[in-house]
């Protein structure tokens, strides 16, 4: 499987942007949960991802991003 990470110059708080595509963030999500119960809600934008949005203690933002489309999704890399 591939996937693709995406750096991004676009200072969020101070820090960088990461942006992981994948094909399963509730899977992520329900896993850091049962480490730390205060994960955000993944997220549904407009332009056809659901995204969950985490940031680390220096300000650094991390995007897990998955397709609405279930064939996108389908090829995408699974958590593991």
């Amino acid at each position: 499987m591939e996937t693709t990470l995406r750096l991004s110059e676009e200072s969020v708080a101070g820090g960088a942007t990461v942006t992981i595509h994948m094909g399963d963030v509730d899977d992520v999500r329900k896993e850091l949960v049962a480490r730390w119960p205060d994960v955000p809600e993944v997220e549904e934008v407009f332009w056809g991802y659901r995204i969950l949005y985490l940031t680390d203690p220096f300000g650094n933002r991390l995007q897990l991003s998955e397709p609405l489309d279930p064939y996108q999704r389908a090829a995408m890399p699974r958590w593991t």
